[in-house]
């Protein structure tokens, strides 16, 4: 529910879309983004440490359109 009045608070609002960021490693969070309509929009490979790659764990945002 709390997604569904998100993504109507956007667009009540006039916003285009609705990004989100979390783990390569947390796959439960990007299968539940993606049953919610995001696809995968980009890498930050440095946005935690300096040595993210070599932990395994890179930023992953995640963007679901709202426009029409």
């Amino acid at each position: 529910r709390l997604m569904e009045t998100m993504v109507a608070h956007a667009r009540t609002h006039g916003l285009r879309c609705l990004v989100c960021e979390t783990q390569t490693t947390n796959m439960p969070a990007i299968q539940f983004y993606r049953a919610q309509g995001f696809a995968i929009d980009g890498l930050d490979l440095s946005l935690y440490t300096n040595h993210d790659r070599e932990h395994g764990e890179v930023a992953i945002f995640m963007r679901r359109q709202l426009a029409e």
